[in-house]
């Protein structure tokens, strides 16, 4: 029995050995893990660190202009603006910008741009390409003297002009409904801008449209050369359809033709509001 007991007393001896051996394995396996993640974290702390160094913008302002490329699309925009407007300037970090939120904060704040795109070169270069907006019309309100310096290009977004654009026909709007920088045109306003860019097309250049008028419900009101006025409407003015332009158009060509034959000489007023036909003030029929 002794025996026994001593076989089974040194068995459990062993075992126990054996036990705490794994143990000990197991946790110097598991110092040695620990150890060796914590030199990969350290790693790649230095490798980010590194690469954020890359990233950086130099701070010298020749070399920061190389680094930083600016180009833009329609009437000139200066470099510097549009640098400062996003907020990069020499030395910043270019891995610490978030550039989505810069871009749609400068599209939000600048209603002349038009389209913006900001290409990274890794590590430190920037590709900057900006689409600016070009104006077809100016914006000002009815029985104004002086311009608002309010301008709308051909997608029907208004924003501020300059002097530039003073000589551009204007479109005239009630004062109290007036489209805001930023603003989109609609209905009666969206029927003028349609009408001025067709009165550029060399069919209808006769007319020299001067500004429309836009307060009046049913049709528009335009100064032409000479300071004559036509009031105008056609099917479907206040939509934006192909068959809504064709009915422009065909109204504009009567009228032009009209004009032409000479027969309307004295009218100060041509009104040309219903389909295919166009009167002098005299109401006399012009074919």
């Amino acid at each position: 029995m002794s025996k026994t007991r001593s076989s089974k007393t040194a068995l459990r001896g062993n075992y126990d050995r054996a036990h705490a051996r794994k143990i000990r394995i197991a946790i110097f396996l598991l110092l040695i893990a620990a150890a060796a993640v914590a030199a990969l974290g350290i790693g790649c702390l230095k490798l980010k660190a590194l690469y954020n160094d890359q990233c950086r913008l130099p701070d010298d302002p020749s070399l920061f202009a190389q680094e930083v490329h600016v180009s833009s699309t329609g009437p000139d925009l200066p470099r510097n603006f549009v640098v400062d407007m996003l907020g990069i300037r020499p030395g910043i970090n270019l891995a610490s910008l978030d550039f989505a939120t810069l871009r749609e904060h400068f599209l939000a704040t600048n209603h002349n741009i038009e389209e913006l795109s900001i290409t990274r070169r890794l590590p430190s270069g920037l590709d900057i390409d900006v689409k600016v907006r070009e104006p077809v019309a100016q914006m000002n309100y009815k029985g104004a003297k002086s311009p608002s310096y309010r301008v709308v290009d051909t997608h029907g977004k208004v924003f501020n002009g300059g002097h530039s654009s003073l000589t551009l026909p204007i479109i005239r709007e009630p004062r109290t409904s007036a489209t805001p920088a930023g603003g989109n045109l609609s209905e009666y306003t969206r029927a003028a801008l349609r009408l001025v860019e067709a009165a550029q097309e060399t069919d209808f250049r006769l007319l020299n449209l001067k500004e429309i008028e836009t307060s009046s419900a049913g049709y528009l009101v335009a100064t032409l050369g000479e300071y004559a006025q036509a009031k105008i409407a056609w099917d479907g003015m206040l939509e934006d359809t192909p068959a809504s332009c064709a009915a422009m158009r065909r109204q504009l060509a009567h009228l032009t033709a009209a004009v032409k034959t000479g027969l309307g000489a004295k009218a100060t007023v041509w009104n040309a509001t219903e389909r295919d036909r166009v009167f002098a003030d005299t109401k006399e029929i012009i074919p």
